[in-house]
């Protein structure tokens, strides 16, 4: 029998199909269906994009076009497959919403699909992007020995991870400085902090922490972004005496409290919020937003 089938990348078609001529059959023509599959590459570059949320409770994943979808899946799902989640996008939607633990790190993957027959017909898999919150509690105990001041510091864990970055600033809003890293496991939720920058750290300066997590793929570790530019864990201070210091959380309710009256905005911890009544309070995510609430930083605590 012989046919041509044109003008279609894939699914189901019919066709006349003409018998041939010969001494045993008849000329004859007949319907027949023929199924046309297509090929579809996996999507490629399954990426991170931002934290829709400073809690790290929801994020955005996007991935590069695939020719021929028709549509897209993912699934998202922690480390360890547990909790999975799959989605139906369409073929012009290229990144994902996500809904994330904020203890765990987790896991996203996606593929392309075309329609055969009232069916999806799937592609490969993409890259796994993993998704790495970060630490949002901070405690602290001062080790200090006379003239040798030592801190340590631990945090809530993250499950899922393989360990943490540790980083300190005495200027959120400046340039962060990698202080070191931890064990390859989760549950190495502690440092000894000693030094900043290579001296000793010092009395009655405040030193801000971040704590970056990873995620080991194929390797080599991997992270994702901070929600902004300026977001740490916590800070601490060691005060006159060796004995005593002072740690302060990150405000989980609002980075930073402004003063309706004032027009000033400063960080959670700043003496001039101790002072403030709660009715003249105005939280904050983000220094810009505070910026663009028409406040202006604190000379005291530069937030």
């Amino acid at each position: 029998m012989a046919g041509t089938v044109t003008g279609k990348s894939a699914g189901t078609v019919t066709t006349a199909v003409k018998a041939a001529e010969t001494a045993d059959y008849e000329t004859a023509s007949k319907a027949v269906s023929i199924t046309v599959n297509k090929t579809l590459k996996k999507p490629g570059n399954c990426h991170f994009i931002k934290w829709n949320s400073s809690k790290y409770t929801s994020c955005r994943i996007g991935w590069n076009k695939t020719e021929g979808a028709e549509g897209y899946e993912t699934l998202l799902s922690w480390t360890d497959g547990s909790h999975a989640n799959r989605t139906i996008v369409k073929s012009n939607v290229r990144c994902r919403d996500c809904t994330v633990h904020p203890q765990h790190v987790s896991q996203m993957m996606v593929r392309a699909f075309y329609m055969s027959g009232g069916q999806r017909k799937f592609g490969p898999w993409s890259n796994v992007e993993y998704i790495t919150p970060s630490p949002t509690r901070l405690t602290a105990k001062n080790a200090s020995s006379g003239t040798n001041l030592k801190m340590n510091i631990s945090w809530n864990i993250i499950y899922g991870c393989n360990g943490y970055n540790v980083f300190l600033t005495t200027n959120p809003n400046g340039t962060w400085y990698w202080n070191q890293s931890t064990a390859v496991k989760a549950t190495a939720t502690s440092a000894v902090i000693t030094r900043f920058r290579g001296s000793a750290i010092r009395k009655n300066t405040r030193y801000y922490v971040r704590i970056v997590t990873r995620r080991q793929r194929n390797g080599v570790f991997c992270t994702v972004p901070m929600p902004a530019s300026n977001t740490y864990i916590g800070s601490f201070i060691i005060s006159g005496k060796s004995e005593s210091a002072n740690v302060v959380n990150r405000d989980p309710k609002g980075e930073y409290i402004g003063n309706r009256n004032s027009k000033i905005f400063h960080h959670s911890w700043c003496a001039s919020v101790r002072k403030m009544s709660d009715s003249n309070k105005v939280r904050f995510e983000s220094r810009n937003d505070a910026i663009k609430g028409g406040y202006r930083p604190c000379k005291n605590c530069n937030p």
